[in-house]
């Protein structure tokens, strides 16, 4: 647990330096001083969120049925892949990643 927090401290502050340290004066805006790496990562982030936001929702409402008691959740995107949680929580910090080693790999 310790070992992750350090590590997304300094993946979040690696990329938000990434990030504003840009130079838009050298492109024609800030839009523009961000490279593919970053729009990437920017993009990944997103649909890491989304997966991660939509099925702990899911799992959620799954949950406060009381029928379902004891059962395996096999709705939504639970019913597509075991942990679409932890897959969004992958990708999400993967793209934070992206986005700010994304300048320093060729």
């Amino acid at each position: 647990m310790l070992s992750n927090f350090v590590t997304d401290t300094i993946s979040t502050l690696n990329a938000v330096y990434t990030v504003t340290s840009s130079s838009p004066v050298e492109a024609e805006s800030f839009i523009g001083a961000l490279g593919w790496k970053q729009w990437a990562g920017v993009g990944l982030f997103i649909v890491g969120m989304l997966m991660e936001i939509v099925s702990e929702g899911s799992r959620k409402r799954f949950k406060a049925n009381p029928s379902n008691k004891g059962k395996i959740d096999d709705t939504g995107l639970w019913s597509v892949v075991r942990h679409p949680n932890y897959a969004g929580y992958v990708l999400w910090r993967s793209s934070v990643m992206l986005v700010g080693v994304g300048n320093y790999l060729a």
